[in-house]
């Protein structure tokens, strides 16, 4: 048995030994060892940047007419340009103790619907002050009202911090809630194989037609914003609140837009070389050439001089505080040369990659009150 045993090893062995290409190989150099990641090589080139549009001083003024036309070339925007609502379907209406509630679908003149909640406090039916709430990589925008899935009851539990719609009813906002394209209601169902992410097939895709995904969301909330202006004439002010992905949305969207008068950008602001080439994050984040142009401080600071809110936790994991610092930091600049240093404030929480709201709306409640009574 032992002999038997022996045998069947050793024709094994001489099977493996058969196979190797090379049989005296000579070693002559063992050079190798350096660490080959392609990201390396991508750092590299980023430090050797020199971005085109970013602010090294002067008119903010001027800087902010040359920069606007670039941000909106990189982000696809030219090619949204004809888009406009042309028709608005009201899906359903309904109340509780503390607001009343509208979900509407908006058909745009390209043939795509965005679907929205519209929400006033019975306490404030025709608020002064309104607010588009975004979410980020969430199952969609009923989280923001504590609606589940089936917008038939309340959420429990997971997904609390992300309610900031309610805290905006609460402090006397009107808020607008918009379903993202490739999120919640929106997500993918068409391709004959889907990617593992929500939102990599229409990153990739909107690339390969001359667009990008967060150009395609961003027109989508100023389209929204635009037609919501014209029915609550009476408002005296518009902003965007988002965090993460929603936070990005909301801050590149204000860089571009004198539409919107003040934004709310949560965990979403890091130096890029601390955030999108060090840690993985989803396609839709990434601008073809953004690097080659801007800085995030520059992002941050386009939307000077109006009231711009960054909020940060000190252990976010995907958007690093050292990060946030340097971009907060050369936005500062930005904001001292509008003569509007007051108008960028920060907001630091304890925690991690969360919205922190209590904080948030104390501060947004704080700053908008001397401009308006109607709180």
């Amino acid at each position: 048995m032992v002999i038997k045993l022996r045998r069947l090893i050793g024709a094994f062995m001489g099977r493996i030994m058969s196979r190797r290409r090379f049989s005296g190989a000579k070693v002559v150099s063992c050079n190798l060892s350096a660490n080959l990641s392609p990201s390396i090589e991508t750092k590299r080139a980023y430090l050797s940047l020199d971005p085109e549009y970013c602010y090294r001083g002067g008119s903010v003024r001027d800087w902010r007419e040359r920069a606007r036309p670039q941000l909106n070339r990189l982000l696809g925007m030219n090619e949204l340009s004809d888009r406009k609502i042309s028709e608005c379907h009201t899906l359903w209406t309904a109340e509780d103790t503390r607001a009343t509630y509208e979900k509407r679908a908006l058909r745009t003149s390209f043939g795509e619907y965005i679907p929205i909640y519209v929400a006033s406090s019975k306490s404030n039916p025709e608020p002064k002050h309104w607010l588009f709430c975004l979410q980020g990589h969430t199952s969609g925008m009923h989280i923001t009202l504590n609606f589940d899935g089936d917008e038939t009851s309340q959420l429990r539990g997971a997904y609390k911090d992300r309610n900031f719609g309610l805290n905006a009813l609460e402090n006397g906002f009107g808020v607008i809630c918009l379903e993202q394209m490739s999120l919640g209601i929106r997500s993918e169902n068409s391709v004959t194989k889907r990617a593992p992410h929500p939102c990599f097939d229409a990153s990739m895709q909107s690339l390969l037609v001359g667009q990008t995904l967060m150009g395609r969301r961003i027109s989508d909330l100023l389209l929204t914003l635009s037609y919501m202006r014209m029915e609550k004439s009476y408002a005296k002010s518009w902003g965007v609140m988002g965090n993460s992905l929603g936070g990005s949305v909301g801050l590149f969207a204000s860089a571009i837009s004198d539409k919107i008068d003040y934004c709310i950008a949560s965990c979403c602001i890091s130096d890029f070389y601390d955030s999108l080439l060090d840690i993985y994050h989803c396609a839709d984040l990434y601008i073809p050439g953004l690097a080659k142009s801007f800085r995030m401080g520059d992002i941050v600071g386009l939307n000077s001089p109006k009231l711009l809110v960054a909020s940060m936790g000190v252990i976010d994991r995907i958007f690093p505080i050292n990060g946030f610092r340097k971009s907060f930091t050369e936005a500062q600049e930005i904001y001292r040369n509008s003569e509007a240093p007051s108008q960028l404030k920060a907001v630091i929480g304890m925690g991690g990659h969360g919205i922190y709201t209590e904080e948030i709306f104390a501060l947004i409640s704080r700053s908008l009150r001397p401009r308006s009574t109607d709180f």
